[in-house]
């Protein structure tokens, strides 16, 4: 019996109330600490030892204050109690903090797989042809959102068959996964 179960609101908040090794996947869009003050790498990285949030305050992207920060670590820490031995978690992040994000998720023990990179554009080529004959250049720009892939380690003492047919996780399907083109991957 296959089973799917999606949950709308605060992931944050919503993932305490999840029992621990009880989900397969987690696909995670969190806030990516856009932010108009600077990150202080030291303060940070001592954070990050001594497992404790970094926290900036101020507003993110756009003047919104949940964008402000950092995914918090005890979040994460959160999210890995909650993954099935084995169950994987894709997190969307921001190309110019990407770094922290995947430090944070090996710091509370995922293992980083390869990532996924979706490459998108801004706006359309009739917008971008607009803008050049208007202002010369133009204003399509290929936005590149990094999707870091992480998986929770096996159970211990399992092979990743003895852990699949336990809990159902520890392999990637990647045949189910189609490119733009319609092809497989």
């Amino acid at each position: 019996e296959q089973r799917i179960a999606l949950f709308r609101g605060d992931n944050a908040e919503g993932i305490k109330q999840i029992k621990d090794n009880s989900i397969d996947t987690i696909i995670i869009d969190p806030n990516y600490g856009l932010n108009s003050k600077k990150i202080d790498f030291t303060e940070w990285l001592e954070s990050i030892l001594l497992n404790d949030d970094y926290v900036r305050g101020g507003e993110g992207f756009g003047g919104n204050k949940w964008d402000a920060d950092l995914p918090r670590l005890t979040h994460f820490d959160d999210l890995f109690s909650s993954l099935k031995p084995g169950g994987f978690m894709a997190c969307f992040a921001n190309a110019r903090r990407d770094h922290y994000v995947k430090t944070a998720i090996e710091r509370v023990g995922f293992d980083l797989k390869e990532p996924i990179n979706w490459l998108r554009t801004n706006g359309t080529f009739a917008r971008a042809a607009k803008g050049q004959k208007k202002y010369g250049e133009s204003n399509l720009r290929i936005i590149n959102e990094p999707i870091v892939i992480a998986q929770k380690p096996l159970e211990k003492g399992l092979s990743p068959l003895e852990n699949f047919k336990k809990y159902g996780t520890g392999f990637f399907n990647s045949k189910e996964v189609l490119a733009p083109n319609g092809s497989p991957t």
